[in-house]
Order: C-alpha cells, then structure tokens, then sequence
C-alpha cells in the first residue's frame, strides 16, 4: 500500500458508502470572471464537498481514489450533475442565469448508461444545456479513448460545452487536444502558482494559448491568487480567470456577484486573505494529495527539495509551513533553523512530518520552532484538523500581533500629536509676544525647521511688502513672483513638492513637503493653524500701528489747539485793552461827564465779558482733546500687555517645551 493509500485509510469502504447514503456531499461555487470586460461575471465553477459530523467540510479529492475504486464514479458524477440542475432554479428566480461547469473524469464518458443518465437529467431540468460545461480531467499521463471521444460528442451534440482541464505543467499531447470537441481549455491553479517563477511554466502556458487561438479556443486560468498573477495573465491574453483573489467558493445562496476589483485597496486584501501554506515534501503522489486536500483552503506552494523551499519563503513568506525532515535534498530542521536566523519567529507556524516517529525527532521538532509534529502516515481526516487548528491559531496570533502593532501606532500617534499641539501652543505664545514683521517669521522658521522644512513668508500691509527666507534674506524675485500669482489660490495650494499657505495679509511657502499622503496631511494640519495665529497677530499689530499713528496725530493737534487758542485769546485781549483805550482818549471829543465816561467803558467792557461766556473755553477744548489722547494710549497699552513680556527677536528659538 503506498502512502497516500495510508493517508485514506481512515476513509474505508463503509464511510464512503455513508456519504452516499446519508447524502453528505454537497457542491459549492465559485465564480468565473471576463478579464476582457470589466471583471464582469459570466460564470460558475461547481465544486464537491463533503459535510462532516463536526460542521466542518472536506474536498472530495480525499476520497475520490477510494470512491473511484469501489466503482462508484459514475454515482457520484450522477449526483453532481442532479444537484447543478435543481440549483439552477435558484440562478433562474433571481435573475443570475450563466454559464455554470462541473468536473466530470474522462472515465466516465465510456459508460454509455451513466452518459445517458446525465443527458437525461439535463433534459427533465429547467436548465438549458448551452448553459451546462463539463470540465474534462485527465490525470497525469491519462490519455482519452476513443469511446471517451464518442460520449464527448454525444454530450456536445445536445448543446453543452466542454472543457479540458490542464491540471499541472506537464505537456499535453497537442494532437489529442485538436481531437477532442472542446470549446475551452483551462489552467489549474498547480500551473498558475509558477507563472511569476518558472520561465518553463510560462513558456507552457504561451504554448497552449497559441494553440487554443488556432482552434478559435477560449483559455481560462483557474487559481488566481494575487494582483500579480492577474496582471501576467491579462498581458498574455488569457479570457476567463477564477480564483480566490474574486471570491472563495460558496453555496448557491450566499454567491455575490459583484467583484469590486476596481478599488485596489480591495484587491490587495483579497490577495491577502488567505494564508500562505508551503509543503516541502519529496514524495510527489503525497503532495499532490496535500494539495489536493488544502489548496482550497489555502494559498498553497509545494517543493522538494531545500533550495527551493528557502527561495519561496524568501519570495512569498508562506505562513504555514510543512516540512517533511528527510528530503532526498535537504532536511525540514536545516529550512526551520535557516529561516529563525533570517526573520522573526512569530512569521512561520511549522509543522514537521516524518515517517520515523522518534524521540528524537519530536526533541529536534520542538528544538528548530516547531509547533507540532506529525508521523506519517497520518489519517487524512487528522492531517486536515491538525493543518487548520495551527492555522487557525497562527490567524489568531497575527491577529493578536496586528491589534498590538495598532495599538502601540495609535499610542505613538497620540503622543506625536500631543507634542505638535504642546508645540504649536507655544507658537501661538510666542507669536502673541511679537511686534515686527521679523519676529513673526523667525517663530515660523524656528518650527518649520525643527520639522525639516525650508519655507519662505511674505508680509502685505496694502502696498507694502516685507519679505524673508529661511536664511534671514528678502525672497529673491522669482519667489516674489510666485507669491502674487498664487496668493489667491485659496488657503492650501499644493504643487509639486511645495505648498503655498495663504490669509489676507500673510503667505508662506514650504519648499519641500514629504512624499508619502499621510505625512502630507499631517503637514497640512497644522501649517493651515500657524497661518491663522499668524494673521490674527498680524492684523492686530497693523490696527496698534493705526493708532499709535492716531494716538501721536491726535496729541500733535492738542498742543497745536492749546498753543492756537493761547495766542487767540492774548490777541482778543490785546485788543480790548486797544479799544478801551482809543475810547477813553475819545471822550473830551464827546464832551461827556466823568459819569457818563464810566457808564459807557462798562457796558463796552460787560459785552466783552458776556461773549466770552457764551463761548467754550480754551480750557475746556484743550481738556477734551487730552482726555481722548489719554483714552487712547491706555488702549494700546492694555493691547500690548496682553502677550505678558515682550521677547526679543533675537531670542525667538528658545522656547518651553510643554510635552
């Protein structure tokens, strides 16, 4: 018996007949995607389950070599074929008609009475036969008889297509391609995983594509995993692709036919999905069965020898790896004790096999980082629940690491953000406290240097312009230039590697933003808060030098007004006693008495005096003009104290640091 045999052996005759019986096989589907049209879906691809005690399911290629040597292959590809039918009804009610194609092997084309069977099941259903496609599977130097060529053309003649699966990179005869009535061909996923690695696998996947074009074939690629797979296949021409970078495989019910490929965000997380397993194993028939058995679970990579498993890990980073300890070329502990020198532990769950169950290799196992050993042979029922309890722990664990990592991230941001605040506080202080255009721009340049930015300010008080780099120079013209044309682009204006920060009476230009988006936005963040500080300090030195200006204009013309009404009112005097003096030589004229003379020099001298009731006095208008020139300076002193002590220019770097 070889060793795959005793892998199955758990899986005897009586539990594969209870499958049957108890009908625990059930079908799920994956879809088929246009990479000429959009991603559009434009099919599907039934697989074979089996659904166990414990919930859990199992592909049917663990049991097949044993269900197709009980002679119960054409049973079970009856039953495939009944439950696509009845679920196309699902397809049907909701409006999701397409192509749906199943597995069906060769061998079964050569029993007329199961042939018969499938066409009239096909026929009884709901289903329109151009909308069933049996995929053909040869195994590896299986060839196709001619009565197997006959039941082909009996199933073509009814309407359905057909398709030829190529399962790995071995050549398939051309001739017995162009024989057989064929409308596709397709690449398992054991062809696909080496086409970003193998120039032999590429140069065979060209080759069948050349041939599929001079039959008028259509070519799908089944197994697609990854961006750069994808990318590979759509450049050489490939029609159809499927794969768990669409979707994994599904029940009827649960199928989204959308695909959302255009956010490559989404893609990338597709791609990431699953976990990477990688099986070093040098017996070839036990690795196929395991990528029988896990490929669908998994991103699955096999190899042989240890050369070659060091280069996938190096390139791929499996997470999960299973190393056999006794390669023809190589050993399992030399990969596992490589590989702990070169990365992390917590990367890699390993899980050593060997057909020698010692003491001794269980030690090594533990020894080289492994987290479980297995001898083989092993049920394959065991080997599957091992395999997904180490996965699914490993997830755990790197989900665990993830939330950490995200979590001291998060940490370090807050920090981070609690210091550029505590920083820009003390900007805000030390803005507060300037009173000149310099001082406002050596505060901005003392911050935007300790961040590593070389920025450039200009000042606009109506015609005037005052401008400054980080050297402590005026803006060379072109600058200057800059500045005029871009200062009614809005707040933020990014161009190139340089942003312009603009307000009403204050631009400055950083001169050498970061690359990445997220150091961009947190740039943008708090250059657009300095620009406000900045203004708002700004304005408010214009508006005290207004009335510092008022204030100096205002007490000019107090003084103007007392010294103008001192000399009016020594004039008027002057002239009074003038007047009554040229009255007073004037009376022997008038011949008046000594009486009369004094009556007249008193009615002259009581209108003078009640003019000058009338009238507000000298004093009075003096008073008033001092009193608003007082009113005044104590506003601009109560302004300017406002910011505490004034700082010297000079000594704008040193500033507290408050976290």
């Amino acid at each position: 018996m070889s060793l795959p045999e005793l892998v199955r052996e758990s899986f005897d005759e009586t539990v594969v007949k209870n499958f049957f019986e108890e009908n625990q096989f059930f079908l799920v589907y994956q879809k088929k995607v246009s990479l000429n049209a959009n991603n559009e879906v434009v099919g599907l691809e039934a697989f074979l389950r089996l659904r166990q005690e414990n919930g859990e399911s199992l592909s049917a290629g663990a049991v097949l070599p044993i269900v197709e040597r009980m002679g119960l292959l054409p049973e079970l590809s009856l039953l495939v074929i009944t439950q696509v039918t009845e679920q196309w009804n699902y397809l049907l009610e909701n409006n999701l008609e397409c192509t749906v194609s199943v597995n069906i092997d060769v061998c079964v084309f050569e029993d007329s009475k199961t042939l018969s069977s499938m066409i009239a099941i096909l026929k009884e259903s709901n289903m329109p036969s151009d909308r069933l496609a049996i995929d053909i599977v040869l195994k590896s130097g299986q060839g196709i008889s001619d009565k197997a060529i006959r039941g082909l053309n009996k199933f073509r003649m009814i309407g359905a297509n057909l398709s030829l699966d190529i399962l790995s990179d071995q050549q398939v005869d051309f001739d017995l391609i162009e024989s057989l009535p064929i409308d596709e061909i397709k690449f398992g996923r054991a062809l696909i995983c080496n086409i970003l690695d193998s120039d032999a696998c590429r140069n065979s996947i060209k080759n069948y594509l050349s041939t599929a074009r001079k039959m008028g074939l259509s070519v799908t690629a089944v197994g697609i995993e990854n961006a750069e797979e994808l990318r590979w296949l759509e450049k050489f021409g490939v029609d159809y692709g499927q794969g768990f970078l669409y979707s994994e495989p599904e029940e009827i019910e649960m199928i989204n036919f959308s695909t959302n490929l255009g956010n490559q965000s989404l893609l990338e997380e597709r791609s990431r999905a699953r976990l990477k397993l990688l099986v070093v194993e040098d017996d070839a028939d036990y690795g196929r069965l395991m990528m029988d058995i896990l490929s669908d679970h998994y991103e699955f990579y096999l190899t042989d020898n240890e050369t070659e498993a060091l280069e996938i890990i190096d390139k791929e980073m499996p997470e999960i790896l299973i190393l056999d300890i006794h390669l023809r070329s190589g050993n399992g502990f030399n990969i596992a004790n490589t590989i702990r020198q070169k990365y992390d532990e917590a990367l890699f769950s390993i899980i050593f096999v060997s057909g020698e169950d010692s003491q001794e290799n269980r030690i090594s196992s533990y020894e080289s980082g492994g987290v479980a050993f297995i001898a083989k042979p092993v049920p394959v029922v065991d080997l599957i629940t091992k395999i997904n309890r180490y996965a699914a722990l490993h997830r755990k664990r790197r989900e665990q690491s993830k939330k950490i990592a995200d979590s001291e991230s998060m940490a370090f941001q807050s920090m981070r953000e609690a210091s550029h605040y505590g920083e820009i506080i003390q900007f805000m202080k030390e803005i507060s406290q300037r009173r000149e255009e310099p001082g406002i721009a050596k505060s901005l340049f003392n911050y935007m240097g300790n961040r590593g930015h070389n920025c450039a300010i200009v000042f606009r008080d109506g015609d005037d312009i005052h401008s400054f780099d980080q050297s402590g120079l005026v803006c060379n013209p072109i600058e200057l230039n800059v500045f005029e044309l871009l200062a009614s682009k809005g707040r933020l204006y990014e161009f190139g590697q340089r942003l312009m920060v603009s307000d009403k009476h204050i631009s400055f230009l950083v001169k050498n933003m970061p690359d990445g988006d997220v150091e961009k936005g947190q740039v943008r963040d708090y250059v657009a808060v300095l620009i406000e500080c900045m203004e708002s300090r700004y304005v408010t030195l214009l508006q005290n030098r207004v009335l510092e200006v008022v204030v100096g204009d205002l007490g000019a013309l107090a003084r103007e007004a007392a010294s103008s009404i001192e000399n009016s009112e020594q004039s008027n005097q002057a002239m009074v006693d003038k007047f009554s003096m040229e009255i007073g030589l004037s009376f022997h004229v008038l011949d008046l008495s000594d009486e009369q003379e004094e009556h007249l020099k008193g009615i002259v001298s009581d209108a003078i005096n009640a003019k000058d009731d009338d009238n507000i006095s000298t004093d009075d208008i003096v008073d008033r003009i001092q009193s608003s020139v007082n009113r005044l300076s104590s506003t601009l002193e109560a302004i300017n104290e406002l910011g505490a002590d004034v700082i010297d220019d000079d000594d704008a770097g040193e500033s507290v640091e408050l976290f």
